[in-house]
């Protein structure tokens, strides 16, 4: 079994820095890692008596930087911010807040945003199609042949476009 990092200390870092810059959080009742995660680093879930919040497993290696985890957490401790739960102006604005603790909080992350070399990624998911943005190079990777894969491949006018850019560049790469 890999060595994972303590997600809890990790989480209680996080939100001294909050607390610094006296940000009012919601009540966070359980934050716990998630392995079954294909396309996301974290989720932040709201029940009636607090906030779930899950990260993905990937973040939590003992040889990764602490850093992408943490980015990840902030990101969703900043969903449990009153009137936040989406990445709105508001969540926009808490976020770029955090950044003078060396936070890069953004909507969406590549794997080497997170520390993660695409070839860790790939190896660890055992993903069968790259998608890649051919204005950006941003990449995202698919384990089986799906919606998105099988349109892009038939379709010269598919409507899908990059998270990071918005270009409809996208060019599928069979591994």
């Amino acid at each position: 079994e890999i060595d994972m990092k303590d997600l809890n200390k990790l989480l209680a870092e996080v939100l001294e820095d909050f607390d610094a810059l006296d940000i009012k959080y919601g009540n966070i009742v359980e934050i716990t890692p998630n392995s079954r995660a294909q396309s996301r680093w974290g989720q932040c879930r709201k029940k009636p008596n607090g906030y779930y919040i899950n990260i993905n497993t990937a973040l939590l290696a003992d040889n990764l930087s602490d850093q992408g985890a943490k980015e990840t957490i902030a990101h969703e401790v900043c969903h449990t911010i009153k009137g936040c739960m989406n990445h709105g102006d508001k969540w926009k604005h808490y976020a770029k807040l955090l950044s003078v603790f060396g936070y890069n909080i953004k909507r969406t992350n590549s794997a080497a945003d997170k520390g993660i070399s695409t070839e860790q990624h790939i190896a660890n998911k055992n993903y069968k199609y790259e998608v890649r943005c051919e204005k950006c190079g941003t990449s995202s990777f698919y384990q089986k042949k799906g919606k998105v894969i099988t349109t892009l491949t038939t379709q010269k006018y598919h409507g899908y476009r990059c998270g990071k850019c918005g270009s409809h560049q996208l060019k599928v790469i069979e591994l």
